[in-house]
């Protein structure tokens, strides 16, 4: 899928994605890291993952390529979310850790 597929079809993907379980990826995931580390959100679509970090306590950097699904993060989170591609992120302040999940295929 490209960036103009989920610029034009950013609701659905939004109300697919935004209740799926994802706590046997994330009980894998967050154990590893120490409480308040900084995660990246690689490819945040939604910002699902993004907003579960932070009410686990964790700070939180979220970017996406579509402008669309940035824009409904940024909405949800309540929080800034970088529109830029894998190659073009520059990190804000040193992270603990990068979440990249169902992102890196687009790459």
């Amino acid at each position: 899928m490209s960036i103009d597929y989920y610029n034009q079809h950013a609701d659905s993907f939004v109300e697919g994605t935004l209740s799926v379980d994802m706590q046997p990826l994330y009980q894998r995931f967050l154990p590893l890291l120490a409480p308040g580390a900084h995660i990246v959100d690689a490819g945040c679509g939604s910002g699902r993952d993004s907003l579960y970090f932070r009410e686990q306590g964790f700070q939180v950097t979220a970017f996406d390529a579509s402008a669309e699904l940035a824009l409904r993060a940024e909405r949800l989170l309540g929080q800034p979310v970088q529109l830029c591609r894998f190659d073009q992120f520059v990190a804000p302040a040193p992270v603990d850790a990068i979440w990249a999940c169902a992102s890196l295929l687009h790459v």
